[in-house]
């Protein structure tokens, strides 16, 4: 470890320390290094941080540990994996989070550099948070440093929303829609009766790992072409007179096969992935996966349910982030025609 005044010489400090920092800057001792250098960054943008290191005159006090965190407006905490083991940042953030029920306002940010979300503790899951290997990671570090403090009136705790949001797309959806799409598929087949094709008579509901929903497969996998549309309901309900229900028929081209699908992306998921990215939810990039998973089961145990057997035409399809969605989905439809599904 380098002494203190060399580091000092290091950053470039801004703002009037003895009003208040706009960042204390915690870090583990092990990780002094990389969170010197963010400091730098930090500085060179114009906000005033507090590094212990550097700044704490009378060595290092807890009682003055704890008073720097009051006059500082954010808490940044470094956090990687030797985070975990250190006293001081468990510490940290149980003060903070302390603080934080006093006062009513947010104030810890954290930065995850080589550690995975789900490494967090439970406690603090739901705090704003930037992993330095997303892409212009440090813009995002500074958004969130700059912006207002967030009351903690506002942050909406998670918990499980798979569940609830499974079982609203089942009866606000798919319960509606399932009846029909056989015999709308049968229509299909036999006004396009020349094309040989592979066509299962079921809805295929894609559930991508990043929960990314795009408006149209073809904008994900160049095999994949949209064909055409077609109305499977139109019903009166919760006010809305005229409700139209449309899916969508897209074709697969592999090889000398040509495959077509009704599918779709599950929106659920749009909406998960819209609260990560809003961050006001608290879900996290490892919690929307979690959820995601969790979204499947339970659909799944939905659609398997007795009372909805009448209505087997339902697969839902898990798309990884580095599988063509083509390959996923011929794979899907030839299992379904090893397993019996008509085809025309």
């Amino acid at each position: 470890m380098e002494a203190i005044g060399s580091l000092h010489d290091k950053v470039y400090h801004f703002g009037n320390p003895s009003k208040g920092y706009d960042v204390y800057v915690a870090y583990c001792e092990k990780d002094i290094e990389f969170a010197l250098e963010i400091t730098k960054h930090i500085e060179k943008e114009g906000l005033s941080c507090y590094f212990k290191d550097r700044d704490e005159e009378n060595g290092f006090i807890l009682e003055n540990l704890c008073t720097e965190i009051l006059k500082s407006r954010f808490i940044l905490i470094i956090f990687t994996e030797d985070s975990l083991k250190d006293c001081l940042i468990k510490f940290l953030i149980l003060q903070s989070l302390h603080y934080t029920l006093d006062y009513g306002l947010l104030t810890l940010v954290f930065l995850l550099h080589n550690i995975d979300g789900e490494n967090l503790p439970k406690e603090v899951q739901f705090v704003p948070h930037v992993f330095t290997s997303e892409n212009n990671y440090f813009r995002k570090l500074m958004e969130k440093l700059k912006a207002p403090k967030v009351s903690i009136d506002n942050l909406l705790p998670v918990g499980n929303i798979s569940s609830g949001l499974a079982w609203s797309f089942y009866y606000g959806y798919l319960k509606l829609i399932l009846p029909e799409i056989p015999v709308q598929i049968d229509k299909w087949i036999s006004r396009n009766s020349s094309k040989k094709c592979y066509f299962p008579k079921r809805i295929y509901i894609l559930l991508p790992i990043s929960g990314s929903c795009h408006s149209s497969l073809s904008e994900v996998d160049k095999n994949i072409e949209f064909v055409e549309t077609f109305a499977t309901r139109e019903i009166h309900r919760a006010g809305n007179m005229h409700r139209k229900y449309q899916n969508t028929i897209y074709k697969i081209c592999k090889g000398d096969k040509e495959y077509y699908s009704v599918c779709e992306y599950a929106s659920p998921l749009k909406t998960m992935f819209e609260m990560e990215s809003g961050q006001i939810a608290g879900l996290t990039k490892s919690a929307l996966i979690k959820q995601i998973h969790l979204f499947k089961k339970k659909l799944s145990e939905i659609l398997n349910h007795k009372d909805c057997k009448p209505y087997d035409c339902c697969t839902l399809v898990i798309c990884p982030n580095d599988i063509l969605l083509s390959d996923v989905l011929v794979e899907q439809i030839e299992k379904d025609l090893k397993d019996g599904e008509s085809f025309s």
